[in-house]
């Protein structure tokens, strides 16, 4: 399955295009208040990789240092890195569920009516801050609607997962525990 798509949360604006194989690994890219991050998780692993200005973003709304930040930046700029958890708060967990919850569908979703999106007959699930579409006869999520940007939209390709990165910087090894 592939989300694709813009939306706003706690006031970042976020685009991703996500996708999640059967064997249970996630890949994709965020972009995040205009800050790109690509993202792999793969069996029990997690990596990222993000260019200077996120790792500068990152550092400065964590609190760190200017010179921390700017050592940061050196060290991984541009490179694949592995956390023990996601570096950022929510995306820990690359489940579809934690996703769809971080893109606004949430647990008390009400049934609404039938509508016809992008050629598939779809039942609307709404909650206060969004409208998920899905399809009546599968039951798989179409479409996500939060009102803000362009809606998310799930495809169902089947694709496999790229594996882990060959080389990586292991954060948390060099910086300790909870250093991200």
């Amino acid at each position: 399955m592939t989300m694709a798509g813009d939306f706003s949360n706690e006031d970042q604006k976020v685009d991703l295009d996500f996708t999640y194989v059967r064997s249970g690994d996630a890949f994709g890219t965020f972009v995040i208040d205009g800050l790109k991050l690509e993202m792999r998780s793969v069996g029990e692993d997690f990596f990222v990789k993000g260019d200077s200005a996120y790792w500068g973003g990152m550092g400065r709304q964590r609190g760190f240092s200017e010179d921390v930040v700017a050592k940061m930046q050196e060290i991984v700029s541009n490179k694949w890195v592995r956390f023990d958890s996601g570096p950022i708060e929510g995306l820990d967990q690359f489940d579809r569920q934690s996703m769809l919850n971080l893109v606004g569908a949430g647990s008390d979703l009400v049934l609404g009516g039938r509508e016809t999106i992008d050629g598939v007959e779809c039942l609307s699930l709404t909650d206060s801050v969004a409208t998920l579409y899905v399809d009546a006869k599968s039951g798989l999520p179409v479409s996500l609607d939060t009102g803000e940007g362009n809606p998310i939209t799930f495809t169902y390709d089947g694709g496999e997962s790229p594996g882990a990165p060959a080389d990586v910087f292991d954060f948390e090894s060099e910086f300790g525990p909870g250093a991200a």
